[in-house]
């Protein structure tokens, strides 16, 4: 597949017809502006966000908020490594609350994706085109700028291969929850051991049974085993939650970062519009999962127009 650069330009007619994209963040962020955002300026959004975490500012969810300071001192910490594993991985991973549950965090990416996740909830006109598309790829934009190092060391080396949102009714709220695989390349004892431990979540949250230890529904060429996925952080968050869900409302989409991001250390973003192709249906482990959570599966199929 050729790759699709969110840099690269559309003709001024479908420009047109892009709708307007919605703030994010509680209406407090112009997300065209974030796109352009270097790393520093990240981090002092993320800074703003442990500043403001309340209702007039960024309204971080209640029963997450003691868990915000940890959450983006870590993230200042892994900024601040020069290599490769601890610029990416915690060690030990850390402890945080989503909705008054504990979970732990062991990546740049898991961390940068539960800001996105306990901050603000969604506009009520908010659909793909305008919203929840663009704030995926933002989530993108946000974590190959932390993760950016040198030109000898390329971001791209250490993408994830693929990243995964879901979104749900909540209280007559509509909230996010999004995150990705682990480390693509490189790292892989790091990122197996880590893989290990999620299956193991996966089955004490009993979303999945006991005997789907180190097993796999994904047939070959590649035979992922369960919490390998980019669905299994956000499918946690919703489980511990999941009695209080609107399960009907229950929408999501994966799809392929490098498919949207630039090649080359340190390219400018610039969100043009959603672009389908990069889009992704759930593997067969993940299609597993959705009904269990009591989602409608056909509501993460990507859509063929």
């Amino acid at each position: 597949m050729e790759q699709v650069s969110i840099a690269q330009g559309f003709d001024s007619l479908a420009a047109a017809r892009d709708p307007p994209l919605l703030k994010a963040f509680n209406g407090k962020e112009d997300m065209v502006a974030a796109f352009k955002w270097p790393k520093e300026k990240i981090l002092d959004f993320f800074d703003r966000v442990t500043a403001q975490p309340g209702p007039r500012g960024y309204d971080v969810e209640a029963g997450s908020q003691k868990s915000l300071d940890a959450v983006v001192l870590s993230i200042h910490k892994l900024v601040k490594e020069t290599t490769s594993q601890k610029s990416i991985f915690l060690d030990p991973p850390l402890s945080v609350t989503y909705q008054k549950t504990e979970f732990k965090l062991e990546t740049i990416f898991e961390l940068v994706g539960w800001i996105f996740s306990v901050t603000g909830t969604s506009p009520s006109n908010a659909n793909r085109n305008n919203y929840y598309y663009p704030l995926a790829a933002l989530y993108c934009v946000f974590w190959r700028r932390l993760t950016e190092k040198t030109t000898i060391d390329p971001p791209l080396k250490h993408d994830p291969n693929m990243v995964q949102m879901t979104w749900f009714t909540q209280g007559g709220k509509t909230r996010i929850c999004i995150s990705s695989t682990l480390d693509g390349i490189g790292l892989k004892p790091f990122k197996d051991a880590a893989q290990l431990r999620r299956q193991d979540d996966l089955i004490k949250s009993t979303l999945l049974p006991k005997e789907y230890k180190n097993k796999t529904l994904v047939e070959t060429p590649n035979p992922q085993m369960f919490g390998h996925c980019a669905e299994t952080a956000p499918f946690l968050f919703i489980q511990s939650i999941v009695k209080e869900v609107t399960a009907s409302t229950a929408e999501g989409f994966a799809l392929k970062p490098k498919l949207i991001l630039p090649d080359k250390y340190k390219e400018p973003y610039d969100y043009a519009r959603l672009d389908y192709r990069v889009l992704r249906p759930p593997c067969e482990n993940c299609s597993y999962l959705v009904p269990r959570l009591g989602f409608k599966l056909k509501n993460f199929d990507p859509p063929t127009y």
